[in-house]
């Protein structure tokens, strides 16, 4: 994948991301994000479930911003069409890509992270980082 490319893509979606959660109706998530701060560890991967659309990548966008006095947050989302052909090769442009654009990051989301071949391999060497992975 073009680093310029991913670039792109990456600051697109953050941006998307932001004005999502500015315009986003609270909703019964935000109750529980106080109570699911305990469960982030660092050297473990939070995991979200649910059924489709059933709100997993806001909930994981708040639970990350709320975290945010411990790190700045990278996301991305791989359910978007200009990341197909995204190969385990390109995770290490990836961590490039964030380490640049984002001051220290310390929070990772990776939604529909299942869509990329190879990813368990990834995540088990960013977990050897000190960051949180959702």
């Amino acid at each position: 994948m073009n680093r310029e490319h991913l670039l792109k893509v990456m600051l697109d979606q953050k941006q998307e991301q932001e004005q999502y959660l500015q315009r986003a109706i609270p909703r019964l998530f935000d109750k529980n994000v106080e109570k699911s701060q305990n469960l982030l560890k660092r050297g473990l991967v939070t995991v979200i479930t649910g059924v489709r659309r059933s709100g997993k990548s806001t909930y994981a966008l708040q639970l990350a911003h709320a975290q945010k006095n411990h790190g700045s947050v990278v996301a991305i989302n791989f359910d978007d069409e200009r990341l197909i052909g995204f190969s385990p090769n390109d995770f290490d442009l990836f961590l490039q890509v964030a380490y640049e654009t984002v001051s220290d990051p310390k929070i990772f989301i990776f939604d529909e992270l299942q869509n990329i071949a190879g990813w368990e391999l990834f995540i088990n060497r960013l977990l050897r980082k000190d960051v949180l992975i959702i």
